[in-house]
């Protein structure tokens, strides 16, 4: 059986039993309720077309979704990724949750994912090779060979274990404050990771909101509680990230409880070894701190 929408519809709860199920420009699935595919079914929505479920998706065995160019997946509710199951987002096709992801099952995000809820991946498979936004949380492992930016502005992503292998990891950075506690009031970017981080990629960061550096300022913007592995590409113990007028940023792997990710801030009129040397010290000394106040 093949369903077809191409406008918008509205619907309490829905079952699609061995269908095809397309979502074509200017169709909008609006789902209150619970909805299930099941044996077999294939969901594929299109350029401009929209999935929204606000109840219970229940992506059942074998069942798969395709989000192509132009097509949003948009979950408020709970999603349901069963063993055996998929979820795919194109290049171009974007995925937003604001609610919770149960992935036993198989999601590849190619486009964009813009994750500010849960996502519990502790059996399924969890791939990145597009871009990753938002301040949500990831239980399990996150494989990552894309993009990812914490927040839309300022904001922390949660991690359980990390794989970093290739991609970026964009940070911006709009003041020293990392939150205190509350990472909805951090103003710079950071990765939270409670278990293994394995770095790769390249780092980009960028001042945002008219912020303005100073010496010495410091910024964690990977938080470690387990093991640390890897450095991103070119960028070596203390070496130069990059430079913002009057001022240098570097990096340390050794920050915090020393197995933290922190930039530190140097004018550029200090340019000798011995110097560096000390700024990497103050820099340890400040990130302990730091530390400190996110744990407190």
């Amino acid at each position: 059986m093949q369903s077809y929408y191409d406008e918008q519809h509205y619907t309490h709860g829905l079952s699609f039993h061995e269908s095809s199920v397309g979502i074509f420009e200017g169709g909008l699935l609006n789902v209150g309720g619970t909805l299930t595919s099941s044996d077999t079914s294939s969901i594929k929505v299109f350029d401009g077309g929209r999935l929204l479920s606000y109840g219970t998706f229940n992506n059942s065995q074998n069942s798969t979704v395709d989000v192509f160019s132009g097509g949003r997946l948009d979950i408020r509710g709970a999603l349901n990724n069963f063993e055996s199951s998929s979820i795919a987002i194109a290049i171009g096709g974007q995925m937003i949750n604001s609610g919770t992801i149960n992935n036993l099952g198989i999601l590849n995000n190619s486009g964009s994912l813009i994750h500010n809820g849960s996502i519990d991946n502790s059996v399924g498979t969890l791939h990145n090779s597009g871009t990753i936004s938002g301040s949500g949380q990831i239980t399990g492992l996150l494989t990552d060979t894309g993009s990812t930016a914490p927040g839309v502005t300022s904001g922390v992503l949660t991690f359980d274990n990390w794989d970093k292998t290739g991609g970026s990891l964009d940070i911006d950075l709009g003041g020293t404050f990392s939150g205190d506690g509350d990472k909805s009031l951090t103003e710079f970017d950071w990765i939270d990771v409670s278990g293994t981080a394995n770095l790769g990629g390249t780092l980009n960061l960028q001042l945002i909101s008219g912020f303005e550096l100073d010496d010495l300022y410091s910024f964690t913007i990977i938080n470690v509680q387990g093991l640390l592995n890897g450095t991103f590409d070119g960028l070596q113990e203390g070496a130069l990230v990059e430079n913002f007028g009057d001022f240098d940023m570097f990096i340390t792997y050794i920050g915090g409880d020393g197995n933290d990710v922190t930039l530190y801030s140097s004018q550029v009129a200090v340019p000798t070894p011995s110097s560096a040397m000390l700024l990497l010290s103050v820099s340890a000394i400040l990130g302990v701190a730091r530390r400190r106040k996110l744990r407190a």
